[in-house]
């Protein structure tokens, strides 16, 4: 059988059943968008290359003093501000393990992007004791970043299963 006769084709037009010379129905499915930019989220490199960013601009961020918001003033905001960016490069970072390594279990990406909260939140409540105006070494900041780790394990496994999905080998249609 040919490399890609039994996985499902992103190329196709939707919703066409093709029976190859193997005599096995192939349903090709392609979401509207389907395009260079969905090939280039099924590969870890752009995954990886957004968590560089995203670490680049929390250490921009950290270094500054943090700045006054305007409007009402939101009880432990800083907090959900924490652990939605956390979860938010957490998310890019598992998705790049399991991109990666796609044999690999969901939870060994789900435990490397935990961890990676834990120690980065760890680092940076570090060097937030260091820059004027921050106040570093909050635990609460620390726990909130881990809980964005736990919570971008759920939000990549659903990613995964939307971006992986031409991962998938195709079932035999029977009519």
């Amino acid at each position: 059988m040919a490399q890609g006769q039994d996985a499902i084709s992103l190329h196709n037009s939707p919703r066409t059943a093709v029976k190859p010379s193997t005599g096995v129905w192939i349903l090709h499915l392609r979401p509207a968008f389907c395009c260079r930019s969905w090939k280039m989220l099924s590969r870890p490199l752009p995954w990886f290359c957004g968590v560089a960013a995203w670490f680049a601009v929390l250490f921009f961020l950290s270094s500054r003093p943090m700045p006054h918001m305007p409007g009402p003033e939101i009880p432990h905001m800083d907090k959900i501000m924490h652990a939605t960016y956390f979860m938010l490069g957490s998310t890019m970072l598992y998705m790049g393990v399991r991109l990666r390594n796609p044999d690999r279990p969901w939870w060994h990406a789900s435990l490397i992007a935990i961890g990676f909260c834990a120690l980065v939140g760890l680092s940076d409540e570090f060097h937030q004791d260091f820059v004027p105006g921050r106040s570093g070494n909050d635990p609460y900041d620390w726990m909130a970043d881990v809980l964005g780790g736990f919570l971008a394990s759920g939000l990549g496994a659903l990613i995964y299963s939307w971006v992986g999905v031409k991962r998938l080998v195709a079932a035999p249609i029977s009519r």
